[in-house]
């Protein structure tokens, strides 16, 4: 091995000319007895001296100082690989240049598998002697990751792994580099996801690499391993020193003791008596080695031995138990995998591990013969007991496909306990304290059964408001029941429930502020009882109300109060729908990166996440990242049931969800893009979503507003006509909803779909709108759009004075797009400045040179208001409207506010109305002529009641008369009825 050493850097340095490798040896002298090392040094016929001197220097010591004086000129990286299989003279050398090389800039890397590195191996001493070394350094190389797998995968075979094969591979080979190659091996890139059979085989080369590690042991000692195994990747020594009577306790010490060494297992940290195999396949190699008979047989002898080491904990043991007694089922029979499959299965419920709880519950009923897609009822208690547990734990899994099949487990148990006149039993099958709510059927039947004004029946009520959703006023009346048993019963937990549950509705039915208000009051109570599921439940419908009505801040504080609640439920569904909060509060104020770790989180658990992936689908074209936006538009065409080719005719109630989505992001992608792409798509779901019984309230308007921007984007005028009256009645909120598609001011699309029928005026007073809400409210990409929009449709008008209010919009959505980084609205921006450098100028529209905003400025101040008001009024800062003001002086050439306010008089700037009526109070005066109360107007105003109060106040003062019917005359009386914006005198 020395003699090699020095071979291989000859062979290393022999590229170079023999002067180079004279000066890596130096000036010291060497007697060379190997003739290609003075051949290459001194070369053919000369000489050099070399014999001179006849001091015999040991190679160790040649490469040393070879190293030192080589690595003068450069640094060097000495690399020895297969340390483990080094003899003990190559070791010394190694311990000799490690203390040789100390100041020279050299790097002595060596390789070698730990698990070889046993106390009999020679390189265990030479570690122990280089740790001393101060230079000497470990580095533990772990597996793989899965993202690095999912990569080598992808290079080996040219295809990207989906999540969970990818997750499969990872578990399996721990990210040993070899067990993934001879694993990765075994797949079939064209069906990887079909052919899974490879997730349960140990490649060859694999098993061969085992065997020989196994091959050096004792064999006791891989008799004691292979029962082992039997008991599962970790097992104690309590349990596994009874199992095998030939072995005595001490023997299986010794066993333990020599596989511990060989590295085949690992101590557990801090748990006394406790080890692990030190990887899953050699616990399976060992396993697969049995034969049938012996494995059956011991897994009913540690089945056996758990039930006697643990019999007042068999609860916590009930998993293994099932496990054990299932592989043993020949010998020991159903009974006990029954019994502890039930066991099993309400503990992983408990702990809301529902997918491990699904399957307990599905063995142990086919261990009894009961069909699980039966629909009569169970015909006995352990068959009932089965079907209640299978039922609560699909729900609990929160997919879409368990949960509709929970309704026929939860039915079945019901039906047995109903039979059997067991009604407390029937009635605990419903009140499960897992959302959504039981089937509503089933709640019906169950309250028949529950005593009038009992806590049960209360529950029950809580429950059924949800399921009432569709019928508002029966809804009610389950809430005020509810309520009412909670009241009597001072049962702060079900008076929790039963307002989330009815703000629920009222948030599904559009009554926004009944939804507020209820909500709020659960929040308060969520300080009194800890109830994380209707905590996150309040919040969650609390960000959403307050997102749609244009309180963005506040909605931003329930999405961030919701996280921590959410946690605590342990389910996906109030954690993916916190993060979904979050997201859409982020995307609303242009928060992309934050929105885009939420997006990314969801994705993570819950790949096809319909919501989700449109949100990120309009975030990439947004931003325009359109091939990341495609790509995510095809995998949200891929959760569509049955795919986008293949639309389902008749939607359900569970797939609906999934065909909304795309049905809205697909014409908002139209409408930033400006191509149709798609459209027949997103226009085919959408009819048959508003044809679907299933279409609630948030379904309906997500398809509306699919629909109404494909009539802008085509410019059809009829079916914007129809859209627009389907739209009217949510104008001044953000729609839809995001756990349906991202949300638009309404009323921009509003005033999109009026240019399209060519009502100018009625878009100017939706864009003024769009402009106002999305201002207050924060909505900066919102607001971006809508500058852009308006501007768009009054460059398209091309009339006088509409030009310079164009280009301020221009300014304003250009502004906020750079900022934002929307490149997409950035570049139609400049086209649109572009179009109107080109238009012809009109004549202004205002005297003396007055622009747009100067003309709102002077109305406002023809009005008495004070620039603080007219700042508040307009949105713009106080500095601004000072500005606004003196320019207005200076091109009308008055002195002051007073000449001004007469100067819009006379110049027919402001309507003249009579007795001092504002133009609110007007506004106000009209609507009083209507009928409306106060409520009403505010509504229709987007004002609070009290502001219309005190309008209603001001108004009959300044027109003297008594009441709201003369005010209703008076406005008859002076033509302020009508649709007369300018009043009379």
């Amino acid at each position: 091995m020395a003699i090699c050493s020095a071979h291989s850097i000859l062979h290393w340095y022999g590229g170079g000319p023999a002067a180079k490798l004279s000066d890596g040896l130096g000036s010291g002298g060497y007697r060379w007895d190997c003739p290609r090392v003075k051949g290459e040094i001194a070369g053919p016929g000369t000489t050099t001296g070399w014999g001179a001197r006849t001091i015999e220097v040991p190679v160790v010591r040649f490469s040393g100082d070879f190293l030192k004086n080589a690595s003068r000129s450069r640094p060097l990286v000495f690399v020895v690989d297969d340390l483990h299989w080094a003899d003990e003279s190559s070791l010394l050398l190694l311990e000799f240049l490690a203390r040789e090389i100390t100041a020279s800039p050299v790097l002595i890397l060596g390789a070698y598998r730990d698990m070889e590195a046993t106390g009999r191996n020679p390189l265990s001493q030479t570690l122990g002697n280089l740790v001393r070394e101060r230079h000497f350094r470990r580095v533990q190389l772990t597996g793989l990751t899965q993202q690095e797998v999912g990569e080598f995968v992808e290079a080996s075979k040219g295809v990207a792994v989906p999540r969970d094969a990818l997750e499969t591979v990872h578990s399996r080979t721990e990210g040993n580099p070899l067990f993934v190659n001879e694993v990765v091996e075994l797949i079939d890139p064209g069906q990887i996801t079909e052919n899974r059979a490879w997730a349960d085989v140990i490649p060859n080369g694999v098993r061969d690499a085992i065997g020989r590690r196994l091959s050096m042991l004792s064999e006791t000692c891989n008799q004691v391993l292979q029962t082992a195994s039997v008991i599962g990747r970790e097992f104690d020594f309590a349990l596994l020193r009874g199992l095998d009577s030939d072995i005595s306790a001490g023997g299986v010490l010794e066993a333990l003791d020599e596989a511990l060494e060989a590295k085949v297992i690992e101590a557990v940290p801090e748990v006394a008596g406790r080890y692990q195999f030190g990887h899953a396949l050699i616990q399976q190699s060992l396993y697969e080695e049995m034969a049938l008979t012996r494995r059956v047989q011991a897994h009913a002898r540690i089945g056996e031995t758990l039930e006697q080491m643990h019999q007042t904990e068999l609860e916590e043991h009930a998993a293994e138990l099932a496990h054990h007694f299932a592989e043993a089922e020949a010998v020991t029979g159903v009974e006990k995998l029954v019994q502890y499959s039930l066991l099993a299965g309400d503990r992983a419920v408990k702990l809301q591990s529902y997918e491990e709880a699904v399957a307990y519950f599905q063995r142990g009923l086919t261990a009894k013969g009961v069909d699980l897609m039966g629909l009569e009822a169970a015909e006995e208690n352990e068959a009932a007991a089965l079907l209640s547990g299978l039922g609560q734990a699909q729900v609990g899994t929160q997919d879409r496909a368990n949960i509709s099949r929970a309704t026929n487990s939860l039915t079945r148990a019901f039906g047995y306990y109903e039979n059997s006149g067991n009604p407390e039993r029937a009635v605990t099958t419903v009140l499960f304290d897992i959302n959504p709510t039981p089937p509503r059927e089933l709640i019906e039947r169950a309250l028949k059964l529950a005593p009038p004004d009992s806590t049960d029946a209360g529950k029950l009520q809580a429950r059924y408001i949800f399921s009432l959703r569709f019928d508002y006023d029966r809804a009610q009346d389950a809430f005020h029941q509810a309520r009412s048993i909670a009241l009597q019963q001072q049962d702060k937990a079900l008076e929790m429930q039963a307002l989330v549950a009815a703000a629920c509705v009222d948030f599904t039915g559009g009554h926004f502020l009944q939804s507020l208000e209820r909500n709020r009051q659960a929040v308060h109570l969520a300080q009194l009882v800890d109830l994380p599921i209707e905590e996150s439940h309040a919040h969650y419908d609390l960000e959403h109300v307050l997102y749609a009505t244009g309180d963005l801040e506040a909605a931003t504080r329930h999405a961030e109060a919701m996280l921590a609640p959410a946690e605590r439920t342990h389910t996906i569904l109030w954690h993916t729908r916190a993060l979904e909060a979050n997201e859409n509060v982020c995307s609303a104020k242009g928060d992309w990166q934050s929105a885009r770790h939420f997006i990314d989180q969801i994705l993570t658990t819950s790949p096809r996440e319909a919501t989700m992936i449109g949100a990120r689908v309009v975030l990439e074209y947004q931003l325009g990242e359109t091939d990341a936006g495609e790509v995510y538009m095809e995998r949200l065409l891929e959760t569509i049931p049955g795919g986008w080719s293949n639309l389902p005719s008749n939607l359900t109630i569970s797939n609906i969800a999934n065909c909304t989505v795309p049905a809205v992001v697909i014409p908002v992608v139209g409408h930033i893009t400006g191509e149709n792409s798609r459209f027949d798509v997103a226009e085919e779901i959408a009819q048959s979503i508003l044809s679907s019984p299933y279409a609630a309230r948030a379904f309906a308007q997500a398809a509306q507003i699919g629909l109404a921007l494909m009539a802008v984007q085509r410019g059809d005028v009829m079916a914007a006509s129809e859209s627009y009256g389907s739209l009217l009645p949510v104008s001044g909120t953000m729609s839809p909803q995001s756990l349906v598609g991202p949300g638009l001011a309404v009323d921009r699309l509003l005033g999109l779909l009026s240019s399209t029928m060519s009502e100018h005026d009625q878009a100017m007073t939706h864009f003024e709108d769009a402009l106002t809400f999305c201002r207050k409210g924060g909505y900066r990409p919102e607001l971006a759009w809508t500058c852009h929009d308006y501007a768009d449709t009054l460059l398209s008008w091309d009339r006088p004075g509409d030009e310079q209010k164009a280009k301020s919009m221009m300014e304003e959505s250009l502004s906020i797009s750079a900022e934002l980084g929307m490149r997409p609205l950035m570049e139609r921006v400049t086209a649109l400045q572009e179009r109107a450098e080109t238009q012809p100028v009109p004549t202004p529209a205002y005297p003396d040179g007055l622009t747009q905003r100067e003309a709102e400025v002077l109305r406002l101040v023809a009005s008495g208001k004070t620039d603080r008001e007219i700042g508040e009024d307009l949105v713009i800062s106080v500095k601004t409207v000072g500005n606004h003001v003196s320019n207005i002086l200076n091109k009308t050439n008055v002195a002051n506010r007073t000449e001004a306010a007469a100067y819009a008089i006379r110049r027919g700037l402001v309507p003249a109305y009579p007795d001092g009526l504002t133009q609110r109070e007007v506004e106000v005066l009209r609507l009083v002529a209507t009928g409306k109360t106060d409520r009403e107007i505010a509504e229709e105003l987007f004002i609070s009641v009290a502001t219309a109060s005190t309008h209603v106040r001001n108004l009959l003062n300044k027109t003297g008369v008594a009441n709201r019917t003369e005010a209703a005359s008076y406005a008859t009386r002076r033509g302020l009825s009508g649709d007369d914006e300018t009043g009379g005198g």
